[in-house]
């Protein structure tokens, strides 16, 4: 086991200050976030700029322990709604290429807020279908979907 923190818990804090954190705290593994929300790390940073920030990281002696990738629009897997569903499977697609690209073996997925629309049973089915799609871009780049569960909607 290794001791780390998750960029989520440091708002927009770049990565070299992230990586300066770790290195004073002792830290040893990082979960990174990759957004359109005005963060150095983009979510559409090309195979290059992926390669670099891997780098830094070795540098820095800190391991990328997993990752999440997020639109702008990210989605809700719990949703009963098809366009939901897409937009947050659209997010989990990503944060599986950039781990491949990185070489780390897992993504978070926070899939979205259970609403008032359906059943449970219904959202689960929604999302358990929407997660047997992604299972072969899981295999290909070779990383696990890791399911967080988040009890209150608005720490999303």
């Amino acid at each position: 086991m290794k001791i780390g923190i998750a960029q989520f818990a440091l708002g927009k804090t770049s990565l070299d200050q992230i990586l300066s954190l770790c290195q004073e705290a002792g830290y040893q593994a990082v979960e990174l976030v990759f957004a359109e929300d005005g963060r150095d790390l983009d979510v559409n940073m090309s195979a290059e700029e992926l390669k670099k920030v891997g780098q830094r990281c070795t540098a820095a002696g800190v391991e990328i322990s997993s990752l999440c990738a997020l639109y702008a629009e990210a989605g809700n897997l719990l949703s009963l709604k098809a366009e939901e569903r897409d937009k947050r499977s659209r997010c989990v697609g990503r944060s599986l290429e950039i781990a491949g690209a990185l070489g780390v073996d897992a993504v978070l997925l926070n899939p979205g807020p259970l609403t008032v629309e359906g059943t449970y049973d219904e959202a689960w089915a929604a999302m358990r279908d929407a997660l047997k799609a992604l299972v072969p871009q899981a295999q290909r780049h070779q990383a696990c979907i890791a399911i967080e569960n988040v009890w209150n909607k608005f720490l999303l």
